[in-house]
């Protein structure tokens, strides 16, 4: 007996969890996003056998055309009322090392010491994809419902507190987390009629752990109150892009750059009309010139120049050919 297989439908929202409190959008004045799909999910019966192609690409340069390295296959969105998605990012900070070189010594007791800054330290950005949308969704959720929860009687809000401690990065992670919003800012432009933007909703500090327990830091003198930091911090990021703006009009919104001239056909039109004017009054003045030129006839010998002699004849008759 053959065994059939029934179509899975594809849900774009998630159903509901069992503790409706938690996951009620009512808290956050806002509807519930219609979550992206992932090429991952189950296709129906008669687009199964075909893969994903990416021949509307409207850029060369399109993501879709690079596979992941694990041959994970990218977070797509087809559907237009789908303006949100959710990215979890990790960001590491390696900090350059202080290695000591030598020591100084007074009568064999070393009384200094001489410290060297390698400079190798990095940022490393990974992304994390083991997290589906609707868990993202329900980490901002869980992030302002915990704040609002501890800091009721403050008027500062959750955004306001975020954006306080993003700002408050090391340099190099700071720097690291805006070169990764405007990548993605960049990438997901490139459609003339939509426009969207990314910001961070969640900013959690951690530690790279090896161990199931962290070690315990001890202070680095006996007089220092601050203890030895951790060797490589790690910050968790959420991501939120949404959709914006958006235009049907037109043939979208028109590309500029620093040397790009709006009025480019206008001048071209301008001075294609002047050229013309010049070109007619040229040609009005060389014909009038030419007309004139034929009915005066003959130019008469210029005065100043002198007449050439016609040659000498010789005794045989012939004209004297010059040697």
């Amino acid at each position: 007996m053959e065994s059939v297989e029934l179509p899975v439908s594809q849900v774009d929202v998630l159903p509901p969890a069992n503790n409706a409190g938690r996951l009620d959008p009512s808290r956050l004045d806002c509807p519930r996003p219609i979550l992206p799909r992932s090429d991952m999910d189950e296709k129906e019966a008669d687009v199964m056998a075909e893969p994903p192609r990416d021949t509307d690409s409207i850029s060369i340069a399109s993501t879709a055309s690079f596979p992941d390295f694990m041959g994970r296959k990218l977070l797509t969105i087809d559907d237009e009322r789908t303006t949100t998605a959710y990215e979890a990012w990790e960001l590491k900070l390696i900090e350059g090392r202080d290695m000591r070189q030598s020591w100084k010594t007074l009568f064999g007791i070393k009384i200094a010491t001489r410290w060297v800054h390698r400079n190798d330290g990095c940022v490393l950005v990974n992304s994390i994809p083991s997290f589906e949308q609707g868990e993202l969704t329900d980490m901002h959720e869980d992030a302002i419902r915990r704040y609002r929860n501890s800091h009721a009687r403050q008027e500062t809000a959750y955004e306001q507190d975020l954006a306080n401690r993003a700002y408050n990065l090391p340099y190099d992670v700071s720097d690291a987390l805006q070169h990764l919003i405007e990548d993605k800012t960049a990438a997901t432009n490139a459609n003339p009629y939509r426009k969207r933007e990314w910001r961070v909703v969640v900013l959690q500090p951690g530690e790279f752990q090896m161990t199931e327990l962290l070690p315990e830091y001890k202070r680095k003198s006996f007089f220092s109150r601050k203890r030895q930091p951790p060797a490589a911090r790690t910050w968790f990021v959420v991501l939120h892009g949404q959709e914006v703006k958006s235009t049907k009009e037109d043939g979208g919104w028109k590309a500029y750059s620093r040397h790009s001239n709006p009025w480019w056909r206008l001048d071209n039109r301008e001075t294609r009309e002047e050229r013309d004017q010049n070109k007619a009054m040229r040609k009005r003045i060389d014909g009038r010139h030419y007309a004139r030129h034929r009915a005066r006839g003959p130019q008469p010998a210029n005065p100043i120049l002198p007449t050439r002699r016609p040659p000498m004849p010789t005794a045989n008759g012939l004209p004297q050919v010059p040697s």
